[in-house]
């Protein structure tokens, strides 16, 4: 299994979550300002939202819900051509190639859920974690250089003693 990070996605999630979304993530929604096919998944993760995630959370709520969800998800992408169809009629369509109920959910997810996979606050805890060693380490390396740079300071300049009156 992989461990390399796309994005902020671990690649082992990706692969929990993977091929029964696929249709409705990467089917087009439109057009990006250079005229390139804009996907769903690329449309939500331009506004920081794992599709992956996104894809479970709509596919566990009740269709009408889930389909005004979306549209509020797709009216919120910036600079979106969609050939005249609105973010409504796009929602609906997309809702129709989302697996819906528990058969959407891979036995694979649901045992690493139950097996205590790691949250959304857990990761940020360790987030956290980690900025506060990057601040330490570079706290600690600034008072080391400080310290080194009076020490070469005062062995260059030599001893501050005066000869006057010699």
């Amino acid at each position: 299994m992989f461990s390399e990070t796309i994005g902020q996605t671990p690649r082992t999630k990706l692969a929990f979550l993977g091929s029964e979304f696929d249709a409705f993530l990467f089917a087009p929604i439109g057009d990006d300002p250079n005229g390139i096919p804009l996907t769903l998944a690329s449309a939500l993760a331009r506004q920081d939202i794992d599709p992956w995630q996104e894809a479970a959370c709509l596919a566990k709520l009740p269709l009408a819900i889930a389909t005004t969800r979306l549209e509020a998800l797709i009216a919120a992408v910036p600079n979106r051509s969609s050939e005249g169809l609105g973010p409504g009629a796009i929602a609906a369509r997309q809702m129709t190639l989302l697996p819906r109920g528990a058969g959407a959910f891979p036995a694979r997810l649901r045992a690493l859920e139950a097996n205590g996979a790691p949250t959304g606050q857990q990761a940020i805890l360790c987030i956290v974690v980690l900025f506060m060693i990057v601040g330490l380490t570079f706290a600690a390396l600034s008072g080391a250089h400080l310290k080194l740079a009076a020490a070469d300071a005062q062995v260059t300049s030599g001893p501050a003693t005066s000869h006057i009156g010699r």
